[in-house]
């Protein structure tokens, strides 16, 4: 939290997985409520009867809607003691700036691109259905992320019209439908779960009478790697069904 002192007094809320910054009153603040306040001075709760985010009041000094849970003896006493008798449960933290680790990345897309297109083919099987896989639509959809990376830094323009553009020898032979998600690596099981949770692998024409299905799938990984081991983590998947 962060307060916007003058004449705004404006409070700032912070998503610190994405680094954006909402006003109490944006209904697209992902925070819902607060419970407590920690600053330098204490840990202050909140008292205030449940309401809205916007209705709350970030004023610490007010008594009647925060209330200090550290009283001035128990900050007095640990003020007067020396450093080395303070315990804390953070571990050592190596603030060195690293380089991005580019060989990682590329072998995170390798490991996550087979780890989907396994999933995928047993997710068809489950469903008596097979999997096609669009190599070519495969390639197409890495650029495009790519492309998507770099507009979420402002280092390109990339629209809606962009994409369709990028796509535009596939959708005037094939119906498509596909998405993307865009989410800070911490592990590939969530990942895959949100990949299935999209129901993609049902998406699709049902098999003729005589058994023939045409369509494909295509998906693909773009990790982009940052300093200090931080990885942007882009999948995309489609399905193609022949117009």
């Amino acid at each position: 939290m962060t307060r916007q002192w003058g004449g705004s007094n404006t409070v700032h809320l912070w998503n610190p997985v994405k680094g954006r910054a909402y006003e109490v009153a944006d209904p697209l603040c992902t925070l819902k409520d607060v419970f407590y306040v920690i600053n330098k001075d204490n840990v202050w709760g909140n008292i205030q009867p449940k309401g809205t985010l916007a209705a709350i009041n970030f004023n610490l000094s007010d008594v009647t809607c925060w209330r200090p849970l550290l009283s001035q003896k128990m900050i007095d006493e640990y003020t007067i003691q020396s450093p080395q008798s303070l315990h804390t449960v953070q571990t050592e933290i190596d603030w060195a700036r690293s380089p991005p680790k580019e060989s990682k990345a590329r072998k995170m897309e390798e490991e996550l691109h087979a780890d989907l297109r396994n999933k995928m083919e047993d997710w068809r099987n489950e469903e008596q259905q097979l999997m096609r896989e669009n190599q070519g639509m495969n390639r197409k959809l890495y650029q495009v992320l790519k492309r998507l990376e770099r507009s979420a830094h402002f280092l390109e323009v990339f629209t809606q019209e962009d994409l369709h553009k990028e796509l535009e020898s596939y959708l005037k032979g094939y119906h498509v439908s596909g998405f993307h998600v865009n989410r800070p690596y911490t592990d590939i099981d969530g990942i895959v779960e949100e990949i299935r949770n999209s129901d993609i692998h049902h998406c699709g024409a049902l098999p003729d009478d005589f058994g023939r299905d045409d369509t494909e799938f295509a998906h693909a990984v773009f990790v982009q790697p940052f300093s200090r081991h931080i990885y942007s983590v882009w999948v995309a998947a489609a399905c193609l069904s022949k117009r």
